[in-house]
C-alpha cells in the first residue's frame, strides 16, 4: 500500500526533513499562574517543611547519639579517652545486623 505524494512533499529535496509544529503551545508563565500548579505548590510547601524539620531533627538526634557512644560513655568508664578497640564491639554488633536471606 502506498501513498500518493503530497504536494508539499514535491518542493522538499530528498534527505531534508519537514519539521512540525504544534498549533497551539502552552504558555509556561499562564501555566505557573494557574491554580492548580499553585494548589500543588501549596501541597508541597505544607508538607515538605514539616519532613524537612523531622528529618533535621533526626540528623541532629544521631550526632547526639554518636557523640555519647564514641566519646561521653568511654571516657565516663574508662575515665580517660575512647581506647582504640572501643568501635570494634559496635561495629560488630551492625554488620551482624542484617537481613536472614543476606550473604
Amino acid at each position: 500500500m502506498t501513498q500518493s505524494p503530497r504536494p508539499d512533499d514535491a518542493a522538499q529535496p530528498p534527505g531534508t526533513a519537514t519539521t512540525v509544529t504544534p498549533s497551539t503551545t502552552p504558555d509556561p508563565l499562564a501555566m505557573i499562574g494557574s491554580k492548580p500548579y499553585l494548589g500543588a505548590l501549596g501541597l508541597a510547601a505544607v508538607l515538605g517543611i514539616p519532613v524537612s524539620a523531622i528529618a533535621y531533627g533526626f540528623l541532629a538526634l544521631v550526632a547526639k547519639i554518636q557523640q555519647y557512644v564514641f566519646t561521653d560513655l568511654p571516657t565516663s568508664m574508662t575515665g580517660g579517652p575512647a581506647p582504640a578497640w572501643w568501635p570494634m564491639p559496635c561495629s560488630r554488633r551492625c554488620s551482624s545486623a542484617r537481613p536472614s536471606g543476606s550473604r
